[in-house]
């Protein structure tokens, strides 16, 4: 048995989730996700499992009992003490060689941010793991409404980016008309949905796209189904976020543009992350 704790948002949750996944299949473990993490931080069940996924078992916050949870903490609060009970922590942003490692019976956490990793999971467990276990009645109306036309969809992460602006990057305006603009060349759109989290930082560039916009908010959809509607779109403008980066993943004949570099700083933690797919668009990223 291996143990994938996830953590994070989605993005970072699908990225442990992919990595531990493929580790587990090809050395024949049998995987369990422990969730009770991301649920204690977010106050809800983890994202991740509104996907059906493989079947894995799943554990919550509700699998532990009060004292377990803080023997758990303790357990991870060392290099020492993680070894010798079995936890590993992948201290790289990026997708390091786990392979030589045989984590059977390990608890592990890593973040795992390569695009080889998600390309990996693709392939050997298919797309349909990543599709929702039930869709809402809106998200069924919202996706029967972007299929009868082609929708470039625009991810626009502030929230939690606006205190890592010097590090991650806030993405300005330009960045998005600029890869609209790139986008437009070889693909007309009819419509744009700007997804995001904070909309009313966003007004300007809804009265600048060239065409009828909306917006689509935490308030419309659940985490989950905005990824999905996020890739059912014909087109997609990434912001530089893992959450934009899985829907362009599970999206089918997805025309992408994503901002290069990814990252504003040049730290050596944030560049060992990859998320240039060869097949994407790159468009400079201009930074507010």
């Amino acid at each position: 048995m291996l143990t994938a704790q996830i953590t994070g948002g989605l993005g970072n949750q699908l990225f442990t989730y992919a990595r531990m996944a493929a580790y587990a299949h090809q050395n024949g473990l049998d995987l369990q996700i422990d969730g009770s993490i991301a649920e204690r931080v977010l106050r809800r069940t983890p994202d991740l499992f509104d996907f059906k996924l493989q079947g894995e078992p799943q554990l919550l916050l509700s699998s532990y009992s009060p004292s377990a949870t803080q023997f758990e903490r303790m357990l991870w609060r060392t290099q020492l003490i993680r070894t010798l009970s079995k936890r590993h922590q992948e201290n790289s942003l990026g997708a390091s060689d786990i392979a030589k490692n045989n984590l059977d019976g390990w608890k592990v956490r890593g973040f795992f941010q390569d695009y080889r990793v998600a390309k990996d999971f693709i392939s050997t467990f298919g797309k349909d793991a990543l599709s929702l276990k039930k869709e809402s009645v809106n998200l069924e109306r919202m996706s029967d409404d972007i299929f009868l036309k082609n929708v470039v969809g625009i991810h626009i992460r502030r929230g939690d980016y606006l205190n890592y602006k010097d590090t991650f990057g806030l993405l300005s305006h330009d960045y998005y008309l600029g890869a609209f603009k790139t986008l437009n060349e070889s693909m007309s759109f009819s419509e744009a949905i700007i997804f995001t989290d904070s909309p009313e930082m966003v007004g300007e560039l809804k009265i600048q796209l060239s065409i009828h916009s909306r917006i689509v908010s935490p308030k419309d959809l659940s985490t989950s189904e905005t990824m999905t509607l996020m890739s059912r779109c014909s087109g997609l403008i990434t912001s530089n976020s893992t959450f934009s980066f899985w829907a362009a993943i599970i999206g089918n004949d997805l025309k992408v543009v994503i901002p290069s570099p990814w990252f504003k700083s040049s730290d050596v933690w944030l560049q060992s992350a990859d998320f240039m797919n060869p097949d994407w668009i790159k468009q400079e990223a201009v930074w507010l």
